[in-house]
C-alpha cells in the first residue's frame, strides 16, 4: 500500500485504482475532463511537491524555487493553478502552471500571503491574500490575462473566495467583523456582492460555501455554536 495516506481513483464501471506517487504520502484534488489528475505527494521528510498524473505517468509540478506546493484546480485546457512557499519574496504565492509546462507566479500584495484556490474553463482564477496595510484578508479575481482585481465583502475582517464558474460567479466565505464566525457571498460578473447564511439551529452560525455550478447553484457545510 505503501507510506501512509493515498489517493484512488474509481472509474465509471465500478473499479477503484490506488494512486501512488514516489511511494510517498499522495493526496489527489482534482481531475478534468480529459482524465488528468493533479495533486500533491509528501516526501518522508515532510517536503510536499505538486504532481500531474496522466495514464500512469507523473510528471512534477513545483513551481521554481518552491519548497511547499498546493496544486488546487485544473481545467479542460490543462492549466493548473495552487499556491507554494519558496522563492525571494517571503510568504506564500499563488502559481499558475500552462499546458506546456510554463509557471507565472501570482502575488496579489508581494512578499505576503497569497493563495489560488479555484479556476474556471477560460483560464479565470479567484483565491485571497492577506494585507498587513489592512490588517485584513482580500478576496481577488485573476482573468486569463493576469490582471487581478481586489474585492472584499463589505463590514469584513476577511474575504476568502472558494470557487469560481464558468459564467464568472464566485462563491465564498467571509468574516464579519468583531466575530468568530463567517458567512457566505456570492459575486458575479459585475462585481456585485450578495451575503447570505444558511438556516442553523445554534445562535451562532457558520456557512462555508464551497463550490458553485453553471447553473450557479451552491454547495457548502453549515455549522453552529453557543456564544462565547
Amino acid at each position: 500500500f505503501g507510506y501512509g495516506t493515498q489517493s484512488f481513483y474509481r472509474t465509471p464501471n465500478g473499479v477503484v485504482h490506488i494512486l501512488n506517487v514516489q511511494n510517498s504520502q499522495t493526496f489527489a484534488y482534482d481531475i478534468n475532463d480529459s482524465n488528468v489528475i493533479i495533486g500533491q505527494y509528501q516526501e518522508k521528510d515532510l517536503t510536499l511537491h505538486g504532481f500531474l498524473w496522466t495514464s500512469g505517468t507523473v510528471t512534477v509540478i513545483d513551481p521554481p524555487g518552491a519548497y511547499n506546493t498546493y496544486p488546487a484546480a485544473i481545467n479542460a485546457a490543462g492549466t493548473v493553478i495552487g499556491s507554494y512557499f519558496g522563492g525571494a519574496l517571503a510568504g506564500s504565492h499563488g502559481f499558475v502552471r500552462d499546458a506546456s509546462g510554463n509557471f507565472s507566479s501570482v502575488d496579489a500584495e508581494p512578499g505576503y500571503g497569497t493563495f489560488l484556490s479555484s479556476l474556471n474553463s477560460s483560464g479565470a482564477a479567484t483565491g485571497n491574500f492577506y494585507s498587513p496595510s489592512s490588517g485584513t484578508t482580500h478576496g481577488f479575481l485573476r482573468d486569463s490575462q493576469g490582471n487581478i482585481t481586489v474585492f472584499n465583502v463589505p463590514a469584513a475582517s476577511g474575504t476568502y473566495p472558494a470557487a469560481i464558474n464558468d459564467a464568472g460567479f464566485i462563491t465564498g466565505t467571509w468574516s464579519p467583523l468583531n466575530t468568530r464566525y463567517v458567512q457566505g457571498f456570492n459575486r458575479d460578473p459585475a462585481g456585485n456582492i450578495t451575503t447570505y447564511e444558511a438556516p442553523h439551529t445554534g445562535p451562532v452560525g457558520n456557512t462555508v460555501p464551497a463550490s458553485i455550478n453553471a447553473s450557479g447553484i451552491e454547495i457548502g457545510r453549515a455549522s453552529c455554536r453557543e456564544r462565547e
